[in-house]
C-alpha cells in the first residue's frame, strides 16, 4: 500500500517506521527545510517506560522530572510528589525527533521543504494530497500528522463528520523559552506552576531546569496570548522568582497546542488523523508524546500488512485510542473546563483547603480522571465542610466527568456511520459542545 504521512510529527514518524518496516511504500512530507528546525526547541513530560516499551531509545539529554508545586491565583502552594518508579522524564523534543527520524528514514522516504495544502479527494475517498505548488500525489492512505491547524483536516468535506476547526477555547497558545539563571538567587520551589496566572484562563511556570544555569519558562493562555499579556506575565514571574534572568538562552517562540478531548471522529476512507491533528494531548498539560506514539502503534495494528484503508478498517484504530486514553481525556477535559470557569477565590480555596490530594494531582497530570472511594469522599467532606457551597459543585462536576468517560468508552466497536453519529452527538451534548 502507498502511504503519505503529512507532516513529520512524532506519531507520524513512528507510523512511517512501522508501516515502512512492514513493506508498505511510505513517504513523509515535512514543510520545514530540514531536520534541525523540525521540532520545538524544548522538552516535555513523558513516561520513559512507555516509550522504551515501543522500542524507542530515550535521548541521553532527557532527565527525571522534579516534583511540581502548583500556585493558586492568590499564592497558595500545593506540592505534588511522585515516586521514582512513576516519575516522568523531561524528553528533549529535538533529540527525540532525531531518533524517530532515523527509525523512519531506514524504511521510508522523508522529504523536507514540501508543504501540503489540502486533501485530494476522488469519489468521496481521500486519494492523495495537493501540495502548495498545486501538484498532486495520489496514495492509498493519508496519515495526517500536520498538527492542530492541519490544512488537510480543514479541507475535508463536512459529510465525513470530522471537525475541521479546533475552537479557540480548545487551543493553548504558549510562549516557551529558557532564560539565564541569576547566580546565588534564592529558590524556594524548583518547579512552580501558576494556575490561572494573573487571574487569566491559562497557566505560567518557572522551572529551575536540569541545567541550573537555565530557567525554563512557559506563559500560556487559552485562545490567545498578546504581547502585552506576555510581557506582564514575564515581569510577574521575575518578581516572584528572583532566579529568573533577562537573557534568552533558547526557544522564545509562541506555539499552539490542542488542550481538549480527542476528535469525535478521526478516520475516513483513505484518511486518518494522529497526534495534535487529532487532539491527542493530555488536556491539562498539553504533552502528547506518549499518546501520539501509541496511537501510531494502534494504527499500524489496525491496518497491518493489508491494503484496506477504508474507514471501516481504520475505525479499529480510533476504538483502541478511546479505549486506551481517549475516554479518560474526555473526562479530564471537562474537569479542566470547569476549573477555568471558576472564580479565582474558588481556585484558591481548592488549593488551600487540602481537598486535592497528591494522588489527585498525579492522576490528572497524566490524563486520568480522579477516582473517589468512600474514604476519599469522607475525607474531602471533613476538609471542605465549611465550604459545602463550593464542595458540592465540585463533587457534581467529578460525577459528570465520570459519566462523560462512560459515554466515551461506549464508542461503537464496529464502524457504523449512524451509530457513530449518535454516539458523537451524545458525547458532544454531555461535554457541553
Amino acid at each position: 500500500m502507498k502511504i503519505i504521512v503529512a507532516g513529520a510529527g512524532i506519531g507520524g514518524l513512528y507510523a512511517a517506521y512501522l508501516f515502512g518496516k512492514k513493506g508498505h511504500g511510505v513517504t513523509v512530507y515535512e514543510k520545514t527545510d530540514g531536520l534541525e528546525n523540525m521540532r520545538y526547541d524544548w522538552h516535555d513530560d513523558a513516561n520513559p517506560i512507555a516509550i522504551r516499551n515501543l522500542g524507542i531509545e530515550i535521548p541521553k539529554e532527557s532527565f527525571p522530572k522534579k516534583d511540581w508545586t502548583f500556585i493558586s491565583p492568590c499564592g497558595n502552594a500545593l506540592g505534588m510528589t511522585q515516586s521514582d518508579e512513576n516519575r516522568d522524564f523531561s524528553i528533549e523534543r529535538r533529540p527525540l525527533n532525531k531518533v524517530l527520524y532515523g527509525m523512519a528514514k531506514e524504511y521510508s522516504d522523508v522529504v523536507f521543504g514540501k508543504e501540503i495544502k489540502s486533501a485530494y479527494i476522488e469519489d468521496g475517498t481521500v486519494s492523495g494530497v495537493i501540495f502548495a505548488d498545486g501538484s498532486v500525489e495520489k496514495c492509498d492512505l493519508v496519515i495526517d500528522s500536520c498538527g492542530v491547524d492541519s490544512p488537510i483536516r480543514k479541507s475535508l468535506p463536512v459529510t465525513y463528520g470530522i471537525d475541521g476547526e479546533v475552537g479557540k477555547d480548545s487551543v493553548f497558545v504558549a510562549y516557551r523559552a529558557f532564560y539565564d539563571a541569576v547566580p546565588d538567587a534564592e529558590v524556594k520551589y524548583t518547579n512552580k506552576v501558576y494556575m490561572k496566572h494573573l487571574g487569566k484562563q491559562g497557566i505560567s511556570w518557572c522551572i529551575v531546569d536540569n541545567d541550573p544555569t537555565k530557567i525554563n519558562v512557559l506563559v500560556g493562555r487559552v485562545g490567545e496570548l498578546n504581547k502585552e499579556e506576555l510581557n506582564l506575565s514575564l515581569a510577574e514571574l521575575r518578581k516572584d522568582n528572583p532566579v529568573l534572568g533577562e537573557k534568552l538562552e533558547r526557544g522564545g517562540i509562541v506555539c499552539k497546542i490542542p488542550v481538549r478531548r480527542p476528535l469525535d471522529v478521526m478516520v475516513a476512507d483513505g484518511y486518518v488523523a494522529i497526534g495534535d491533528a487529532a487532539c491527542m494531548t493530555v488536556p491539562l498539560i498539553g504533552s502528547g508524546i506518549v499518546t501520539s506514539l501509541y496511537a501510531a502503534k494502534y494504527l499500524f495494528e489496525a491496518v497491518g500488512d493489508g491494503n484496506d484503508s477504508s474507514a471501516g478498517k481504520l475505525w479499529a484504530y480510533q476504538y483502541k485510542v478511546y479505549a486506551d486514553f481517549g475516554a479518560q481525556h474526555c473526562g479530564v477535559d471537562y474537569l479542566k473546563n470547569w476549573l477555568l470557569r471558576q472564580k479565582n477565590s474558588t481556585i484558591d480555596w481548592i488549593f488551600g483547603s487540602g481537598i486535592m490530594s497528591n494522588r489527585d494531582l498525579q492522576e490528572t497530570s497524566v490524563g486520568k480522571l480522579i477516582k473517589l472511594t468512600f474514604k476519599d469522599v469522607t475525607e474531602k467532606l471533613r476538609k471542605g465542610f465549611s465550604r459545602l457551597h463550593l464542595l458540592i459543585p465540585m463533587a457534581l462536576m467529578l460525577s459528570k466527568a465520570q459519566k462523560i468517560v462512560k459515554i466515551a468508552k461506549n464508542i461503537p466497536e464496529k464502524y457504523d456511520e449512524i451509530a457513530i453519529a449518535k454516539w458523537a452527538n451524545r458525547l458532544d451534548k454531555a461535554c457541553g459542545k
